[in-house]
């Protein structure tokens, strides 16, 4: 170096200084040729992590004989951020016997001794570039309960493969899975998922419109003839040829012998002629009355080879007969068909082993309240109870009978028995829940439960002649029924026993539920202000007196459970054991869920207030006061938020 004019110059005296050297957490650019710190890691979102702090030793310098021009260390550096770096050196008379490392000057200026051999050490130190802290993959050591895919976090999805049972000798596959409660801090769903399988082809072979089983019907146009082969409509299930004679629309169906859920079906045209292939159509079903649209294709791609076309399709129902509607081709003469092809998707069912029985879930509709007269039981011959002083007198008795479903029920003759209670206001004002059941054959108009004649505040409860639920209330107090002659749809007079259940909800609706489905639905804005005219009456029309000499419709079936609540209904999972032993195939496929969800979905609800019992014997002697006790049971529950304790 020299001072010319005053300025610093600088003198190129071309060391060999290099890149080789010793790195320790550095490394070069490949890109820019500078030194920097290493890489040695990634963050979650995929961002380079470099050690904080590094240091390059340079090869030992042979000065030779310029070590007396050798002043300064001059660097181009870029700082990112606080990051800082170091400059030092060390000399050597001898390359053995070394010097301490000595920081250069802030203008770069050697102050270590001028001698032979020198190196050069270069220390770098990271500084923080962003206030936003990102994890290094290699910070924390990985496992199952976290992802970093988008960054850290814990898990909240988990999907395990479910164990085949080896064990298993019935038709199917049994699969297993083990879920442990305690393992988790909480769980928010549970399901059971599984790739879409289907049955082969469910229709035989067929070799005339009724063979070999099933029958084979087509309609709006007929088939094709040429020459002495007859293009038949049932060759569409066999293995001949199908075609329309002309391009007008034509269907076809195939009716089984027992319904079917079809889920799946698939189609192939003929080898020949692809403008007489279908372009449009529609896979329907027939539900007795009506043609149902279960799929439609317009304006499908033009056919160029005799592969199946596959279709997958919604359908929760099961029908015995269905068709494809060809409606168009792509130009020809007629609309031609090779195959039709149906098929179930294969059913997969799941039941939950709890405590060593195998359980199933159903969503039900349960009151929110408690039962406003319990329920009502019939364990004596002359009077009926209900638990809350309610008692149901028998002028004329009917019979009361043991049923291996329902415990003791009573048999009502459809002539003159009926039940009446002895206090009135057993509905109460406004929103309301009632629920029984009944079982009975007889198709013909008959009134089950009811507190009013028409002119008269109150409702009836009965059936009708085709077998189904009919109502009528007079919420009013008007000289007719304020809703007459309501009509539900679910068959009802089968000969087997079903629950029927009621809500009213003051000035909105009006839902009649059977065996848990909805059955019927009516708005409406009257309110109710005062209760029933008349005591509550079952097996025939009430009157002020007992009943009715306006038809009073007797009732001709057995009935059991009444229940009346005040209040509205509310979702919830009700829990039945299927078996304490593995099921067969056939208890899965008739008794199993098609999904966990939502049945174990998470919910947070407020319990209705459980009664609690005295437990007095606890005292000691001469202690005074009460004691009362509940237990609750905490498999029932993944976790309580609160629990609280009040004196009535």
């Amino acid at each position: 170096m020299a001072i010319v004019g005053g300025n610093l110059e600088r003198k190129e005296i071309g060391l060999p200084i290099g890149i080789s050297g010793t790195h320790n957490n550095t490394e070069i650019d490949s890109t820019t040729g500078y030194l920097r710190l290493a890489q040695i890691d990634t963050d979650g979102q995929g961002n380079p992590v470099y050690a904080e702090e590094g240091t390059w030793i340079s090869d030992v310098i042979n000065l030779e004989d310029k070590f007396h021009d050798f002043e300064k260390v001059f660097s181009n550096s870029g700082n990112n951020g606080s990051s800082s770096f170091a400059i030092l050196t060390r000399v050597s008379d001898n390359n053995l016997d070394w010097s301490d490392w000595t920081p250069i000057a802030l203008d770069g200026t050697i102050q270590s001794d001028t001698k032979q051999y020198i190196q050069v050490r270069i220390d770098l130190f990271a500084g923080f570039v962003t206030d936003i802290f990102l994890v290094a993959n290699s910070d924390f050591e990985s496992n199952e309960f976290v992802e970093d895919s988008n960054g850290l976090r814990l898990k909240r999805n988990y999907q395990y493969d479910m164990m085949l049972d080896s064990t298993w000798v019935d038709v199917g596959s049994l699969h297993r899975k083990k879920v442990t409660h305690k393992d988790w801090l909480r769980i928010d769903k549970l399901n059971v998922y599984k790739e879409k399988t289907y049955t082969n082809n469910l229709i035989p072979i067929m070799t005339s419109y009724t063979s070999p089983s099933g029958k084979v019907e087509y309609g709006n146009s007929t088939y094709l003839i040429w020459g002495n082969y007859k293009y038949e409509p049932y060759h569409l299930f066999g293995s001949g040829e199908f075609s329309s004679a002309n391009n007008t629309p034509i269907w076809v169906s195939y009716e089984f012998t027992e319904p079917k859920k079809i889920r799946k079906y698939r189609i192939r045209t003929h080898s020949w002629s692809y403008e007489r292939s279908p372009k449009s159509w529609k896979f329907e079903a027939w539900d007795g009355l009506n043609w149902i649209v279960l799929d439609t294709k317009t304006n499908q791609p033009t056919w160029t080879n005799i592969n199946f076309r596959e279709y997958v399709i919604k359908n929760d129902n099961y029908y015995k007969k269905y068709r494809i509607y060809l409606e168009s081709n792509f130009g020809g003469s007629q609309i031609h068909l090779n195959k039709l092809e149906m098929m179930e998707e294969i059913e997969d069912k799941s039941l939950i082993l709890h405590d060593g029985e195998y359980k199933k879930g159903k969503e039900v509709l349960s009151p929110k309240s408690s039962n406003l007269i319990e329920q009502l039981k019939f364990n004596d011959t002359d009077v009926v109870k209900g638990v809350k002083e309610t008692i149901f007198n028998s002028p004329i008795s009917p019979t009361r009978i043991y049923d291996s479903q329902e415990g003791y029920v009573v048999s009502f003759n459809g002539v003159n028995q009926y039940l009446r209670s002895t206090v009135n206001n057993l509905f109460p004002i406004g929103d309301k829940v009632i629920k029984y059941k009944v079982k009975t054959s007889s198709m013909k108009p008959q009134i089950v439960i009811s507190t009013s004649e028409s002119s008269k505040r109150g409702w009836f409860i009965g059936l009708s002649e085709i077998g189904t639920l009919h109502y009528a209330v007079n919420i009013t107090g008007a000289t007719n029924w304020n809703i007459s002659a309501q009509n539900g749809k679910a068959m009802v007079c089968d000969n087997e026993w079903h629950e029927i259940m009621l809500e009213y909800k003051d000035g909105q609706y009006i839902r009649w539920y059977v065996d848990g489905e909805l059955d019927y639905h009516l708005t409406h804005s009257y309110k109710e202000s005062t209760t029933a005219t008349n005591n509550l009456v079952i097996g025939c029309r009430a009157s002020d007196s007992g009943v009715s000499t306006n038809n009073p419709y007797y009732f001709e079936g057995q009935f059991a459970n009444l229940e009346i609540y005040k209040g509205e209904l509310k979702e919830m999972v009700l829990w039945s054991t299927v078996s304490t032993t593995l099921p067969a195939s056939q208890q899965f496929l008739d008794k199993g869920m098609d999904n966990l969800s939502p049945l174990l979905d998470r919910r947070i609800e407020t319990l209705e207030p459980m009664s609690m019992t005295e437990k007095n014997e606890v005292l000691g002697v001469g202690e005074v006061g009460k004691v009362f006790s509940k237990t609750i049971d905490l498999k029932k529950y993944f976790d309580i938020r609160s629990m609280k304790v009040e004196v009535r």
